[in-house]
């Protein structure tokens, strides 16, 4: 009995051990845009910045695409920020001011694990009215972050643009 006991014992154990690491791995990277809200006037440039806070959740690769209303903003440019240690820029990067979408993707040879600015957005206020630059989803086109080319949980935050 003592011994049935026991191995009762250290059989909850193992399972809790089990479900924590699962839970473990349940959490996200968080990616966000800053400002998250912000007024220009017609004909102003500026800048948003993609923050990227991993959690110490290892990555090593991150495809970036993103929406806006091209009506009221139009974007210059989008670059990799010099504190980017997803350094190693994939080819495609596009900004298309006709659609309204940007799309840019990197990698890094070693696995990161710790918070940075991924890239920085020039943009331009081209006309009154309201924007939201917000991550896009989907299985090929869509923002994902991944290690070890295996996708991982991200939970993302747009920004506001209001132009006056």
């Amino acid at each position: 009995m003592l011994i049935a006991n026991r191995t009762l014992k250290l059989y909850t154990l193992l399972v809790l051990i089990l479900s924590a690491q699962d839970l473990i791995g349940q959490e996200s990277i968080y990616v966000q845009i800053t400002p998250e809200k912000t007024i220009k006037q017609v004909g102003e440039e500026f800048d948003f910045f993609i923050q990227v806070e991993t959690n110490e959740i290892p990555l090593s690769a991150a495809q970036l695409s993103l929406t806006f209303d091209p009506d009221f903003i139009e974007v210059i440019s989008i670059e990799l920020s010099q504190d980017s240690p997803l350094e190693n820029l994939l080819p495609g990067k596009k900004i298309d001011n006709t659609s309204g979408t940007i799309l840019i993707g990197s990698f890094s040879i070693s696995p990161v694990n710790a918070g940075f600015e991924y890239a920085i957005i020039r943009a331009f206020a081209k006309s009154k009215g309201n924007s939201v630059l917000e991550f896009a989803s989907g299985d090929r086109t869509g923002t994902q972050l991944s290690y070890k080319g295996k996708t991982i949980d991200i939970i993302c935050e747009g920004a506001f643009i209001a132009v006056k």
